[in-house]
């Protein structure tokens, strides 16, 4: 199949959601072998490599302003504002995201929920899908594996919910290495499970604003990236396209949280249409030291073993 008939395909993705809600104990899913405590993790997945890449990232000067060295689709750049395009919850229409992201030569992170994987409904991603998205050179993270209001839990339910859904993730042959909590809710207990089940960070939908218009590529904290609240219907592309240029003002690295691909079908959903407008303008601005990466180009790490729990 041609790379334009494939992209023709996954644009042919049912783009609206029809419900469905997470399981306090879904099934395992047919021939998942689950992920014991202390299994070597998967081979880190496919991506596009630089060569000469230094190990590690590094600090750079560019125009006379620091930056971050980076691979970014396939080239070492000096990025002084650096964009990670997130997509939560595992929903089937971020295929469409997907195929935008790699028209105009970027990689996305998918933060993924177990319970979605798991079941057959409409609207969720499958695991096949998921590692379509993992093959094509985007990042995998994990979510938890309901969706859960995590400060609501206790310690050993956040364990439960963070450990596990990573193990599963592992478990299906997915290489994941960052986190982001559902709804941005999070306390200390949550972000000592974070670390606790592996995880190399975590993503917020906090702390980006008026002061702060990005996170600095050296995060204050590292469990709790900031970023602007999640991408809403009402957002236009002039108003995506805002956060990015004030982001560009101060340098760092801005962290876009996106869930729904579609045309009315929530109140925290952008049009494809929209995304591939504003993926045009983003791929413009690289010459003024602005690119896409995934979470892990900019927070480097390794993939660890998995644990369970309890």
């Amino acid at each position: 199949m041609t790379r334009e008939s494939r992209v023709a395909a996954v644009f042919a993705v049912f783009l609206t959601v029809c419900g469905g809600n997470p399981v306090a104990n879904p099934p395992p899913p047919a021939g998942d072998p689950g992920a014991p405590s202390g299994n070597p993790p998967p081979p880190p997945a496919p991506s596009l490599t630089c060569s000469g890449m230094p190990s590690g990232n590094q600090v750079c000067m560019r125009d006379g302003r620091p930056g971050l060295t980076v691979c970014a689709s396939g080239s070492v750049v000096c990025a002084t504002t650096a964009v990670s395009l997130t997509f939560d919850d595992a929903l089937s229409e971020q295929l469409v995201a997907a195929a935008l992201l790699e028209k105009h030569g970027m990689r996305g992170t998918f933060f993924l929920n177990t319970w979605r994987l798991r079941e057959s409904l409409d609207g969720n991603m499958t695991v096949a899908q998921a590692r379509q998205l993992q093959d094509g050179g985007h990042e995998i993270g994990g979510h938890t594996i309901n969706h859960p209001h995590l400060t609501r839990l206790s310690r050993d339910q956040q364990h439960v919910e963070i450990c596990n859904d990573r193990a599963n993730l592992l478990a299906l042959g997915l290489d994941v290495q960052n986190f982001a909590y559902p709804f941005g809710d999070w306390n200390s207990s949550a972000r000592n499970a974070v670390i606790d089940c592996g995880y190399d960070s975590a993503r917020d939908v906090a702390g980006v604003d008026d002061s702060t218009a990005a996170e600095s590529f050296a995060p204050k904290d590292r469990f709790v990236l900031r970023a602007p609240g999640s991408i809403k219907t009402t957002d236009t592309v002039q108003d995506i396209e805002g956060l990015i240029t004030r982001a560009e003002a101060q340098g760092g690295w801005l962290l876009l949280t996106f869930h729904h691909v579609c045309e009315g079908c929530a109140s925290n959903a952008i049009t494809a249409s929209n995304l591939d407008a504003l993926l045009g303008w983003l791929s413009q601005r690289a010459a003024k030291g602005t690119v896409a990466v995934r979470v892990r180009d900019v927070i480097g790490g390794t993939t660890k073993p998995a644990v369970t729990w309890p």
